[in-house]
């Protein structure tokens, strides 16, 4: 009989692990997900932020164009 209760807990310890086990291993599969989201959304970020950057560049050469040819520019 205390073999037969030994093998009962030993089971039951064991059926635990593995229900823990498939927590985890679901909670990490979540986490994948999540991390690529964050991955392709901070990717886009940066691109927006340097496609804004180009749009200033741009902007700033044609200003000082604009500022030479109407003779603007300080006496650098």
């Amino acid at each position: 009989m205390s073999e037969s209760v030994t093998n009962d807990l030993l089971l039951e310890h064991l059926k635990r692990i593995q229900a823990g086990q498939a927590r985890l291993i679901a909670d990490v599969g979540d986490l994948k997900i999540r991390m690529t989201a964050l991955e392709e959304n901070t990717a886009a970020t940066a691109q927006s932020l340097a496609a804004q950057s180009r749009r200033i560049d741009r902007m700033e050469a044609r200003l000082d164009r604009i500022e030479r040819r109407l003779d603007l520019t300080e006496g650098v």
